[in-house]
């Protein structure tokens, strides 16, 4: 899991760096901005839209996710949809 929000901690392209770094399997984005949340963050497709060709997105409509471990997808996104 990683901020991708700013202000209060790192942003997109902050975020990317540190994911270039650490090199996981997958990334779950966290604390950036959603509808009707009144702090000044940014939306998680800033994020998105600096993804290397090499990722995907996976949108999740829920806001649970329970996977094993040895079917995490390489180079994925796990992003979630529902508030």
């Amino acid at each position: 899991m990683i901020p991708v929000g700013g202000t209060f901690t790192i942003d997109a392209r902050g975020a990317w760096k540190t994911i270039e770094n650490l090199n996981p399997k997958a990334v779950i984005p966290m604390h950036y901005w959603i509808e009707n949340l009144n702090l000044p963050l940014r939306p998680v497709n800033d994020f998105i839209q600096q993804k290397p060709a090499t990722w995907n997105v996976m949108k999740l409509n829920t806001n649970t996710l329970s996977i094993e471990a040895e079917k995490i997808l390489q180079n994925t996104i796990y992003v979630f949809t529902l508030v």
